[in-house]
């Protein structure tokens, strides 16, 4: 990926490791994040409007252990 092929105000989805490696140096002014947050919950969460929250059960929100969570947190920070 060359500073041509990065969109102006664009949004890149994908493995954020993988694709912040393809980005030329100095191309990025702000980056948004939202994780996984490895969210496990035992009994009923509400939402604010009241809804129930059920665990994320997505393959991109699962980790075995706090530690393999905690590595793929420093990796992506």
């Amino acid at each position: 990926m060359s500073g041509e092929d990065v969109k102006r105000n664009g949004v890149i989805r994908g493995d954020t490791i993988k694709e912040m490696r393809r980005l030329p140096g100095e191309s990025i002014d702000l980056i948004f994040a939202d994780p996984p947050y490895w969210m496990r919950t035992d009994g009923v969460l509400h939402r604010v409007e009241g809804t129930e929250y059920h665990d994320c059960n997505d393959e991109w929100d699962q980790f075995t252990t706090l530690q393999e969570y905690e590595r793929f947190t420093e990796a992506w920070c």
